[in-house]
């Protein structure tokens, strides 16, 4: 099955740890024995990369997504500005994404290794009632290869004062252009 939260595309596997060709896996439960994530997202987690900012809230997620400050009319938090100024200076470094639609919760996790390109996973947690390994579903996206949006998209979202623009520039699906899967990659490897 596949699922869409936010734009991105999960694979859901129902076994407890079992993988897709692609690498997207479903474990079920909280890892107590249930399987790990795979070897792709290890090893990008394990890149020497330093969390630029603060995690911020997850906003673009569609109906039913939890509402965070901005969708309420509230200006840029300080995590906010962190990771525009971030990302508007293509500087090394993660950003972490948290959010909730209905009872599916994500994790962003954008990974900037190089001026312009970043490295995207994405892991969701839901509830599940029978599973074997407990009652919460983790899902990992693949990861990708994606292109920054221009310098320039993310130094105009710092002027921007229309609530709603700056909620579109707190959207990471405007932050992306041209993603694929890849394989992890450190700086400038």
């Amino acid at each position: 099955m596949v699922r869409v939260c936010g734009g991105w595309a999960l694979l859901v596997v129902s076994a407890c740890g079992a993988s897709d060709p692609g690498g997207t896996t479903a474990v079920d439960g909280t890892g107590g024995g249930c399987g790990a994530p795979p070897d792709a997202i290890v090893l990008q987690g394990g890149c020497p990369l330093p969390l630029a900012c603060p995690p911020i809230d997850r906003y673009g997620g569609g109906a039913g997504c939890t509402p965070y400050p901005l969708d309420r009319g509230a200006p840029y938090s300080s995590a906010e500005i962190c990771v525009l100024d971030h990302l508007s200076s293509g500087t090394p470094g993660r950003v972490i994404i948290d959010g909730a639609c209905g009872e599916l919760e994500e994790t962003i996790t954008l990974s900037v290794v190089a001026t312009g390109e970043a490295i995207l996973s994405v892991e969701s947690r839901e509830p599940c009632e029978g599973c074997e390994c407990g009652d919460v579903r983790r899902i990992w996206g693949p990861l990708d290869a994606c292109e920054l949006a221009a310098p320039e998209l993310f130094a105009e979202c710092l002027d921007e004062a229309d609530p709603a623009g700056r909620v579109a520039c707190m959207t990471p699906e405007n932050w992306l252009r041209a993603c694929a899967p890849t394989s992890p990659r450190c700086v400038g490897r």
